[in-house]
């Protein structure tokens, strides 16, 4: 049946999963938008329910989209999928989804790969920066993205909305900072460090290697067991008056530096 009023129970649980207390309770998430559940669906995501409302589509082809889904389907009337959506336009697409978490015997066998790419970022604070880094992740072929000691879910909305679903295609996994770095070495990876406080530049060291890219915070950088097991410490030219990036740009400016290397060691 149609639900048309916003004291619905259902609506009422999907709202209360916003909050992170809820999300951990219930070991449930919230995907909101087509682009974000085409994604879901091609990476297998555990989806329980996907309520819709056809008032807020965009296109024709939500309807074919929620077709492959064998999830419990609930229209929705346009004021109740409001309440429940976290955008100021929605979609007409929302749904609930199981969280799911990758152990490290996945993460291994990645690194067992010839010159591994991988991202590491310690004690993200904000969702924005997480999911825009997932989405340069994707771009430039990262094989994962280690989430050190994190002050932000993972599982926030706002990790998946910016990540535009990326967070669906990019192998992520979240683990303390001394497991991480216990990995990263077993499996001898240049560890990359981003700093202001070295001579040597990011495009003046050799990135064709296996490598982990490692990211602090803006404010406080990278923590003293980074700096100090970093095999490599790298800045960015600053020409203005600031002295740091945002850490998603700064992100996105190394990877594709890893990129630029690699495609021209391939050119030769």
């Amino acid at each position: 049946m149609k639900i048309l009023s916003v004291k619905n129970e259902q609506i009422k649980h999907l709202v209360h999963l916003k909050d992170k207390r809820d999300r951990d309770r219930h070991k449930e998430y919230i995907i909101e938008g087509y682009r974000e559940l085409l994604h879901a669906k091609s990476a297998g995501a555990s989806i329980k329910k996907i309520f819709f409302c056809p008032e807020l589509f965009l296109g024709q082809n939500e309807l074919s989209l929620l077709k492959e889904f064998e999830a419990e389907k609930i229209e929705c009337a346009e004021e109740p999928f409001r309440k429940m959506s976290y955008r100021d336009r929605p979609d007409g697409l929302i749904a609930i989804a199981n969280q799911e978490s990758k152990d490290t015997g996945e993460l291994k066998k990645i690194l067992s790969k010839k010159a591994p790419f991988i991202v590491v970022v310690e004690s993200i604070e904000k969702p924005g920066n997480l999911g825009s880094i997932l989405r340069s992740c994707d771009a430039t072929g990262v094989d994962a993205l280690i989430v050190c000691d994190p002050k932000t879910d993972i599982h926030n909305p706002n990790v998946i909305r910016s990540s535009v679903g990326a967070f669906f295609l990019v192998p992520m996994f979240q683990m303390d900072s001394i497991e991480a770095l216990q990995l990263l070495k077993s499996h001898q990876l240049e560890l990359l460090a981003t700093t202001p406080h070295t001579d040597i530049f990011y495009d003046e060291v050799d990135l064709k290697k296996g490598v982990a890219i490692i990211l602090g915070t803006e404010q406080l950088g990278l923590t003293e067991l980074w700096m100090e097991k970093a095999t490599l410490k790298v800045k960015m030219p600053m020409l203005g008056k600031m002295d740091s990036l945002n850490v998603s740009n700064a992100a996105s400016v190394m990877m594709y530096e890893v990129v630029r290397q690699r495609r021209h060691a391939n050119r030769i």
